[in-house]
C-alpha cells in the first residue's frame, strides 16, 4: 500500500542518519590506527630513554629515603619522572601534535603545577595527570625512533616500578 509505513521501513530511515556518523568514526579510528600504529601491548621493559643509568641521575641520587617525609618522597619521584621525559629522545604526542620531550615534560611540570594540591602520590600523577589530555581525554602518546607509538601511561608506569624497584634494591643494601 503506498503511504503505508511499515515499523520496519521507519526504522531502517531513523538508521539513515547515523551512517555517514557511523562511516566517520570508522574513518578516523582507521587513519589513527595507521598513522600512529598504536601497540596493544606496551613492551614491560621499555622506559622514555634506555641509553643511561638512572641511578646516576642527580635527581635519583637525592631522593630522600623512605623513612623520611612521605610527601616529599612522592614530590622527588615526579620530579624524576618528569625529568625522564625531559630526557628523552622520543616524540611525544598530545591531542594529535607532535611535541619536543622538552616541551611534553614543561607541559607536564605545568599540569603537576595546577594539580599540586591534589596530587598526593606519583602513581596519582602518572595515572590522573600525566597520561592523558584534561580537555579532551586522550591519552598523550610516545613515538619511538623506529616509529613504534606507545601510550604514555604505559612507560611511565613501566619507569615508576623500575624506580620503586632501584629504591628498594638501595634501601637493602644500606641495611646489611
Amino acid at each position: 500500500m503506498k503511504g503505508v509505513n511499515s515499523p520496519n521501513s521507519l526504522q531502517f530511515k531513523g538508521m539513515k542518519k547515523f551512517v555517514p556518523l557511523i562511516f566517520f568514526f570508522l574513518a578516523i579510528w582507521v587513519i589513527n590506527t595507521a598513522l600512529f600504529k598504536i601497540k596493544s601491548e606496551t613492551p614491560s621493559d621499555l622506559f622514555f630513554s634506555t641509553s643511561d643509568d638512572v641511578r646516576q641521575s642527580s635527581l635519583y641520587q637525592g631522593m630522600p629515603n623512605h623513612s623520611g617525609d612521605a610527601a616529599a618522597f612522592e614530590r622527588a619521584k615526579i620530579s624524576y619522572l618528569i625529568d625522564r621525559v625531559r630526557q628523552s629522545s622520543n616524540v611525544f604526542i598530545r591531542n594529535g601534535e607532535l611535541h619536543t620531550p622538552q616541551k611534553a615534560a614543561a607541559h607536564l611540570f605545568h599540569k603537576y603545577l595546577v594539580a599540586y594540591d591534589s596530587v598526593k602520590s606519583a602513581n596519582f600523577f602518572v595515572t590522573y595527570v600525566a597520561s592523558s589530555s584534561s580537555l579532551s581525554g586522550k591519552l598523550y602518546l610516545m613515538k619511538t625512533p623506529d616509529g613504534k607509538v606507545y601510550p604514555v601511561l604505559d612507560i611511565f608506569l613501566n619507569e615508576l616500578r623500575r624506580l620503586d624497584l632501584y629504591l628498594e634494591e638501595d634501601r637493602r643494601k644500606l641495611q646489611r
